[in-house]
């Protein structure tokens, strides 16, 4: 049984969304037990600052399935705008899939920049540049339309099972946000 629960900051409001496979109640004083330690996420530095007291726990959903539980935890996320820095704690939009925030990707980028790339000005070896041209070379190798018509005929009349229509959402919506 996999439980998303919701950590929130009673005295400014701000949120923090996961999940856990086990106890809630074992994971919440992993978290409190974290902030102690001192740990750096921002969730553990405002535990300290404000003290774990004045935090709640509370369970938003539970499923039987991992993947439905990355896909709930992701939506939830989404939804409460929880890795925005003034309304949440979450580092990312998912705990297993670590997708940097549009915030994090800018800094990233803005430290890269007008630095000299590690391999530049280094040879490849004959087997890399050979190992290189077979892998872009198989990438553009183009599907003949039998084999197109084949899979399409293997999907067609096949229902999509609610997990996959709610994965295909929730990516969906995690790409919007890194667009915008």
């Amino acid at each position: 049984m996999f439980t998303i629960y919701l950590i929130q900051n009673t005295d400014d409001g701000k949120v923090y969304v996961g999940q856990t496979s086990r106890d809630p109640g074992v994971r919440w004083k992993e978290h409190i037990n974290h902030a102690h330690q001192g740990r750096g996420t921002y969730l553990y530095s405002a535990m300290r600052k404000h003290g774990s007291n004045m935090f709640d726990l509370r369970y938003l959903a539970q499923t039987d399935s991992k993947t439905q539980a990355d896909d709930m935890e992701r939506l939830w996320i989404v939804a409460l705008d929880a890795c925005n820095k003034t309304v949440g704690y979450n580092l990312t939009y998912s705990g297993n899939v670590t997708l940097p925030t549009p915030e994090t990707r800018a800094k990233l980028s803005k430290s890269l920049k007008g630095k000299r790339p590690w391999n530049l000005g280094v040879a490849a070896s004959p087997l890399t540049r050979q190992r290189m041209s077979d892998s872009s070379q198989h990438k553009s190798t183009p599907h003949s339309e039998e084999q197109k018509a084949a899979w399409s005929a293997m999907r067609k009349g096949k229902p999509r099972s609610d997990e996959s229509v709610l994965r295909q959402k929730a990516t969906w919506i995690v790409k919007r946000m890194e667009a915008a």
